[in-house]
């Protein structure tokens, strides 16, 4: 599988097909058009004003011209973008995403090659929205190892191996003994039942402590049985993707370490990762755990495990002085709830950081619905014998698990909190998130604290 970026192109490489877009009413056939049989071109017409529901439409018809393809032994797909596209990059960002999505249909098998291609000179825009969607490729296909071959240390270790080429870049992660030493004791009681050992992959880039030092935060649940909670078949069989948000907060982490416009900002990723199953050891509804940062917590949900270690790498992000954390997680079954097309909740504070952070992902084709700012009703979080408890009886949402990981962020940081939904479909990964974080730490200046 591979996405590349090539212009001028004279001759179409064998086992070939071809898909124009045609944006905003300019429906000229592309010169490749000229270049392979009828029965292997296709185009897809796409508007400003209605792009969401024209790449609704659009999904739809490329599944079935796909399947006919796949009949043909097509092996490389030719994508010509038109001159006028190029010109608006958030909707040029949107279409590509979602046609190579929907053309890798099994990223983790797919030996397809993607040519993305227009008429005239290379556009620097252009290569890096293709890097970055190469990037949203690898998070998928590995979002999808099973949990035999992405124990918590093995896909620590994949995503360390990434960040090993980069310069003035460090790396560690912090194995079992390290988080018993210092008290990380959310992330091992989360990982109590699992002979698998928990860690965290921290990345870290220092430049200079003027400069704005954004940490990327992401929730890496290799397997997710509940606990002694546990969920129904129909729900634990996917539950190998309950690191999406480590993975794609990994990747998003790597493509900003790798952006000139950012190479004076501070960047840190804090990735904790830990297996959520069933033994005699596992955590029992009622244990009270002392976490990271001092507070305690009364375990009234296995199955809320992902705020537990988010809110212990939220704690340790605190040595770095953070002046924005952005977390990322597929936390809550409730962030489904609202409807179809949405991609998720998110909680962001002050309120230009939540309102910037709105459009930009209805801009560039991830829309997420904002959560009220309403942080008095913590009080829904309080416990009788703790300082809190993990999982609220009285409101059981997504507002109230972002209100629990509140009480555990640094004093004085922006915060964006990513509650990701529909982040799969028929099984397969989105990649969802990475987008979204890369375009707002871009556009996003935090001031120093």
């Amino acid at each position: 599988m591979s996405v590349i970026y090539k212009t001028s192109i004279k001759k179409l490489l064998k086992h070939s097909a071809v898909l124009d877009i045609y944006y905003n009413k300019q429906d000229t056939p592309s010169s490749l058009s000229k270049k392979v049989d009828a029965k292997l071109y296709h185009f897809i017409v796409v508007n400003t004003q209605t792009i969401y529901v024209d790449i609704e439409k659009m999904n739809s018809t490329l599944e079935a011209v796909y399947t006919l393809w796949d009949n043909s032994d097509i092996s490389n797909i030719y994508i010509h973008i038109p001159v006028l596209l190029l010109k608006d990059i958030d909707t040029v960002e949107h279409i590509l995403y979602e046609i190579v999505n929907t053309s890798l249909k099994n990223v983790f098998k797919s030996k397809k090659k993607i040519i993305i291609t227009h008429d005239g000179d290379e556009d620097e825009n252009l290569k890096d929205i293709i890097s970055l969607i190469q990037k949203i490729q690898m998070a998928r296909s590995l979002s999808m190892l099973p949990a035999n071959m992405a124990t918590p240390e093995k896909i620590a270790n994949k995503l360390n191996d990434l960040y090993q080429p980069l310069s003035k870049i460090r790396t560690k992660i912090l194995n079992k003994d390290y988080l018993k030493k210092h008290h990380f004791n959310l992330i091992l009681s989360v990982n109590k039942g699992s002979k698998n050992d928990p860690c965290v992959l921290v990345v870290e880039r220092k430049i200079l402590p003027k400069y704005p030092t954004v940490c990327i935060i992401g929730k890496g649940i290799t397997f997710d049985s509940g606990g002694l909670a546990i969920k129904p078949l129909k729900y634990m069989k996917d539950m190998k993707f309950d690191k999406i948000g480590a993975v794609n907060g990994a990747m998003a982490l790597l493509h900003l370490l790798e952006m000139k416009s950012l190479k004076h900002f501070n960047l840190v990723g804090i990735f904790p990762f830990a297996e959520n199953v069933i033994s005699e050891t596992a955590i029992l509804p009622g244990d009270v755990i002392r976490s990271f940062s001092g507070k305690t917590v009364e375990i009234i949900n296995p199955d809320a495990e992902g705020r537990l270690i988010l809110a212990d790498a939220l704690a340790y992000a605190k040595k770095y002085k953070p002046d924005l954390i952005i977390d990322i997680a597929t936390l809550t079954g409730h962030a489904e709830s609202i409807n179809c097309w949405h991609n998720g909740y998110f909680f962001a504070e002050p309120n230009p950081l939540r309102s910037m952070f709105e459009t930009r992902t209805n801009a560039i084709g991830e829309r997420m619905i904002a959560m009220p700012p309403w942080s008095e009703y913590n009080e829904a979080l309080q416990s009788k014998v703790a300082d809190l408890i993990n999982d609220s009886s009285s409101c059981d949402d997504s507002f109230t698990a972002a209100l629990f990981l509140r009480e555990f962020l640094p004093s004085n940081t922006d915060w964006i909190h990513i509650d990701l939904a529909h982040e799969q479909k028929n099984s397969i990964p989105k990649g969802t998130g990475i987008r979204s974080i890369v375009d707002i730490v871009k556009r996003y200046v935090p001031k120093k604290k």
